[in-house]
């Protein structure tokens, strides 16, 4: 089979991450290009041909945070095709592609960028958004989420009320503007994969009247080679836990949860502190340091490397990962798994696909310090064995396994 890839290369977040190793798999399988953008992202464009993956770059326009990509400069590649594979969120494509050839098109679902017009699905503190969007709601969404910013103090209040004022005209713009609206993409779709079974709910629930296959393909997650073998050399910490975000401030990660938890067990008298990866200089640190946790907390920039990212999830007694959102996976959460490091995690979405309670970490409500206080302090009395934990996560997180749902999977829709 010959399968042609597009995958915008705009950026190097988590969906890239699992899109290459997701083509490490396959390429000895299938015949893989990749069609990208003609500006994407370097060390994406260098990491897909250090696999031997051909790569075409494009001209391509943004459509409201949607990649678009000019497919007619890559007729011939559509021509020796057999199936046409939307790694990300390039869904614009699908209807350009189809009026070129009529050629099976399979898109991924990493996010709700194909539900929601700020990809979230989120209400702010009202939880998760399972209703299709339309102008109400949107005004009612973006208002919820500028409340949840004003009372972390992420937003002074004059500007949340400023926000909150300019909700009602820009929540319906930006419906209005929004690309994905109308039906028009998915009905040239032919099938959909969603990196979890909390994925393939919310899509459902958007889209009731969608009539065409979803297949759930876990991500595949690998550890850089060797850190596996240094985990018995790296010192664990029982009393310090580990938070992690790639662009701090993500209010949708629970950041502002986690310290008012920090909050309850500091008040408690517990034993701990906790490092938070990739949240320095952003409004959580203000807000730790507005409630005095100073003596408690830890902020550190992001690190550039994954190696490094891994050894510091050695040395913690816990990872931390209070969403409040749908989490579409959890890739941080399974590589703490994966290593042997239980996980403390919001019972919502992809996380608990991911965590069993009580085997591999604990599981907590979400949006609720004192749940997640609770949990905290189990995970600092939990003496688990890493290799106990470890091996039961590979064992229900078989790349291979992945691999052979994602074939099979385009192997039914090229072939119906």
């Amino acid at each position: 089979m010959r399968l042609l890839v597009v995958a915008h290369g705009l950026w190097y977040g988590g969906a890239q991450v699992s899109i290459l190793e997701l083509l490490k798999l396959i390429r000895s399988d299938v015949e893989v290009s990749v069609l990208a953008c003609e500006s994407g992202n370097q060390q994406f464009i260098n990491d897909v041909e250090s696999l031997g993956i051909p790569v075409r770059r494009v001209p391509y326009r943004m459509v409201r945070n949607y990649p678009d990509l000019d497919v007619r400069t890559a007729g011939d590649m559509l021509g020796s095709a057999d199936a046409v594979w939307i790694s990300d969120v390039e869904y614009l494509v699908a209807p350009r592609i189809k009026c070129i050839r009529k050629i099976p098109i399979v898109a991924h679902l990493h996010s709700y960028a194909l539900v929601c017009p700020y990809w979230s699905c989120y209400c702010g503190s009202q939880g998760v958004c399972m209703k299709p969007c339309n102008m109400r709601r949107i005004i009612k969404c973006k208002r919820s989420v500028h409340d949840e910013l004003q009372h972390v103090k992420a937003l002074p209040e004059l500007r949340a009320r400023l926000y909150k004022f300019l909700d009602i005209g820009k929540g319906p713009l930006d419906y209005a503007l929004w690309p994905l609206r109308n039906t028009g993409v998915m009905k040239q779709v032919d099938g959909f994969i969603a990196v979890s079974n909390a994925v393939r709910e919310v899509h459902l629930e958007h889209l009731p009247g969608l009539d065409k296959p979803i297949e759930v393909v876990y991500n595949c997650v690998s550890i850089p080679p060797g850190i596996v073998d240094q985990g018995s050399e790296v010192r664990r910490d029982p009393k310090t836990l580990l938070y992690i975000e790639a662009s701090g401030g993500q209010i949708t990660k629970g950041p502002q949860v986690l310290i008012r938890a920090v909050d309850i067990l500091r008040s408690e008298g517990k034993d701990f502190k906790i490092v938070m990866l990739g949240s320095k200089g952003t409004w959580v640190e203000r807000y730790a340091n507005h409630l005095g946790l100073a003596d408690k907390v830890t902020f550190q920039s992001r690190l550039p490397r994954r190696e490094d990212v891994c050894r510091l999830m050695l040395s913690s007694a816990a990872l931390v990962a209070p969403s409040v959102w749908s989490e579409p996976f959890g890739m941080v959460a399974l590589e703490a798994n994966l290593l042997g490091v239980p996980v403390v995690a919001s019972n919502v979405g992809g996380l608990r696909e991911i965590v069993e309670d009580g085997i591999t970490g604990f599981l907590v409500a979400p949006n609720n310090p004192e749940s997640l206080a609770e949990g905290i302090n189990k995970a600092l009395n939990f003496l688990p064995q890493k290799g106990s934990i470890a091996a039961k996560t590979a064992s229900r997180f078989d790349p291979e396994k992945s691999k052979k749902l994602f074939l099979n999977f385009i192997e039914t829709i090229s072939s119906a």
